[in-house]
């Protein structure tokens, strides 16, 4: 009896991460993120809207105070397609990246966690050898509700640490250890905060 509950309870379990993996429909332009940034002795706000979710990204962005900067970013498909750099820190205004990303992590950099692998970065000034942990299951909340988003929990060979967002079209970083923590605290659908 106990083997049956055990087992039912895998295939629950199975059939819901399966349903979560696929479910990406909250993925759309205009959507909100709320990230929460600790830095030394500084926390504030990060809050990012996907503008474009095509091949290329664009996403305004501002920070609260402390740091009260606003600006935009637009990265190029180029950059989505092969940059292993990243960026990471914005003085504002409109920026333009055709080798690095912001947010997200290239696809090449996607795949290699995908398959499981290691791939050299660029987080800060020095290179970094990620490589794929296991995968994660994520939790943050959409439009108010809990929801679990399947990951990919990463660290590189210099103490930093990823979790990624296990989506080939839009690999978000959804929380990052590097000089400093930022995590994903909410996320909003433009139906939703624009009720």
């Amino acid at each position: 009896m106990m083997k049956k509950i055990a087992l039912l309870i895998l295939v629950a379990a199975t059939g819901f991460i399966a349903k979560a993996q696929t479910d990406f429909s909250w993925l759309k332009n205009d959507l909100k993120i709320r990230y929460y940034l600790h830095e030394y002795s500084s926390n504030y706000e990060f809050m990012v809207e996907l503008v474009d979710l095509a091949e290329a990204k664009t996403f305004n962005w501002w920070m609260t105070w402390p740091v009260n900067r606003i600006g935009s970013c637009y990265t190029t498909a180029n950059a989505m397609q092969n940059a292993t750099k990243q960026q990471n820190y914005f003085s504002g205004g409109h920026e333009i990246q055709d080798d690095r990303t912001t947010g997200f992590v290239s696809y090449a950099v996607w795949k290699a966690m995908k398959d499981k692998g290691s791939i050299t970065i660029q987080p800060v000034d020095d290179e970094e050898v990620l490589t794929y942990v296991k995968d994660y299951p994520y939790e943050t909340r959409i439009d108010g509700k809990t929801i679990i988003l399947p990951t990919f929990y990463c660290e590189t060979d210099r103490g930093s640490k990823y979790w990624i967002l296990d989506n080939p079209e839009n690999p978000i970083i959804l929380k990052m250890v590097v000089d400093f923590n930022i995590e994903i605290e909410e996320i909003m659908t433009p139906e939703y905060w624009k009720e």
